[in-house]
């Protein structure tokens, strides 16, 4: 679990360090606020949509990667998720400044937890795409990671942005 826990907090390094060129290139400082948060939760939703190992990584830390592992192990990996969470903070409040310190902060917190919510119910094993693929009214149940977590980033910086 310790690898693996070290494995993701360099895998979730990475994915803030190529997001900051990719929200530059994305999102125009000029377009209303609206936009810009439409624009950041789709090229946070894509570019994890394109990491599915950070996303498994950051899906299964909390209920197995923390477990049977060092104080040490775990001060050093929070360590590591705070730096990161509050770069990631940083480059939401660049884009949108709107928002302040605090509720990029907050957005932040909540989009990694959308993110992992979403991640665990859209990876579904064979059955259960076999039980939506033989019953229609099971559709709405299928999940696709990235337009679901497209649409509850939205929603969650459209809340922020009008506090």
């Amino acid at each position: 679990e310790a690898v693996l826990l070290e494995l993701c907090a360099e895998a979730l390094a990475e994915w803030v360090a190529e997001l900051e060129p990719a929200l530059a290139h994305a999102i125009d400082p000029a377009d209303p606020v609206t936009v810009r948060t439409d624009r950041v939760a789709d090229v946070i939703a894509a570019s994890l949509a394109a990491r599915p190992t950070l996303c498994d990584l950051m899906s299964t830390q909390a209920t197995v990667l923390e477990h049977n592992i060092s104080t040490e192990t775990v001060l050093r990996y929070k360590r590591a998720s705070i730096a990161n969470v509050e770069r990631l903070a940083a480059l939401v409040l660049l884009h949108l400044p709107e928002l302040g310190k605090e509720r990029a902060a907050r957005f932040t917190t909540l989009a990694a937890l959308m993110a992992t919510a979403v991640w665990t119910h859209a990876q579904v094993p064979p059955a259960v795409v076999a039980a939506y693929e033989s019953d229609a009214s099971l559709g709405g149940y299928r999940l696709d990671f990235t337009t679901a977590l497209r649409d509850a980033l939205e929603v969650i910086l459209a809340g922020l942005a009008h506090q």
